[in-house]
Formats: structure tokens, sequence, C-alpha cells
């Protein structure tokens, strides 16, 4: 959440910059460019980031994006380990990043956000509800996931879908279950 309950999401270059944050840093891969690949994003709706510099991400990730929501305020990540122990240090990078962005936008200092993160178990019978827990009640589409599952990934092999779709028995399955109302706590009690 937003320090003080404030947005941290402000416009459209905020959110485009954290999902370049969310899905390139999967792994300890150094990363650069991320102002111009935020404005491609912008511009095309998509990421521009070529095989090669996506090779050595996906060769070496250590968390998978499996769905995400994002709220003016929040944002809610699906994310499967690949290493363990390494959830930590994936959030402290976007958080870190992020916060340095936002800080620097805004002529703002000091935290952006209320707190550490928080994680919840979530067991793999139930990563289809959750994801569809996740898109449900979201502002806009386009900041979650839910887009790339219904229509086109936007985001590749750098945002999961296959495994959920998978379990969920296809994406137009998906789209009936996701239609149910599921409330995120919920499962995520159940996991705790």
């Amino acid at each position: 959440l937003g320090l003080n309950g404030e947005n941290i999401f402000i416009d459209e270059e905020d959110v485009a910059r954290f999902l370049f944050l969310i899905t390139h840093f999967q792994s300890p891969t150094p990363i650069h460019n991320s102002s111009w690949s935020t404005q491609m994003y912008l511009r095309k709706g998509k990421f521009t980031t070529t095989q090669a510099k996506l090779d050595p991400i996906l060769e070496d990730r250590s968390i998978s994006l499996l769905a995400f929501s994002i709220q003016k305020n929040s944002f809610s990540l699906l994310i499967k380990n690949m290493q363990e122990s390494i959830l930590s240090v994936y959030m402290h990078r976007v958080s870190t990043a992020y916060s340095k962005y936002f800080n620097s936008k805004y002529s703002k200092k000091g935290h952006v956000f209320n707190g550490p993160f928080s994680a919840d178990l979530i067991l793999q019978t139930d990563l289809a509800k959750t994801s569809c827990a996740l898109h449900q009640n979201i502002e806009k589409d386009t900041w979650s996931s839910k887009y790339d599952y219904l229509k086109t990934n936007r985001f590749g092999e750098l945002l999961d879908t296959k495994e959920i779709l998978s379990l969920a028995g296809g994406p137009q399955k998906y789209k009936e279950f996701m239609e149910t109302k599921i409330n995120l706590k919920e499962v995520s009690q159940k996991q705790t």
C-alpha cells in the first residue's frame, strides 16, 4: 500500500514503469534503459525488449510472475519461487527501483510503500482461483494480467499464463471461472 493511503500509481507512465520492473527483474540480470522501455510500452502497448536481452532473464530467473493486479494505491502479485528464499530479493529490487523512480519524478523523499510486503502461501490447487480473484474489481484491464489471460499476453514468457490456464482447463474455462465471485482473502486465509 501507499504510505498514508496515498496513491503510488498516479498515471499510466507509473504503471508502465512498475510493469517493466515486475516483468524484467525476475532474474539478477542487470537491466538498462527502463525509461526508454517504459516509453515504448506507452506508445505500443508492449515492451520491445529484444530476444537477446530476454534470454539471460529467462535463463537465470529466480521467480516466475503468474498474475498481477495494480490499483492506484496498492498492487498484488502472484509469484512462483524458482529458488528458495528469493522472493524478498525480488521484492526489494522492485520496490527500491520503483521508489527511486517515483521520488525523482514527483520530487518526494522517503518511503513510497507503507511498510514491507506481505506474502501468503498459495497451494497449486488454488492458483486459478487466486489469479481470478486478483483480476476481479480492477480499475483498468491493462493494469492487471486479466487482459493477458483473456486476450493476448503482452509480456510473452515474462508472464507465465500457461500454468494457470492449464489448471483451469483452458482460456474459455478460465473466463467462465473468472465470472464467478471469488474472495481473495478467503483463499489466502485458508493457506495460513
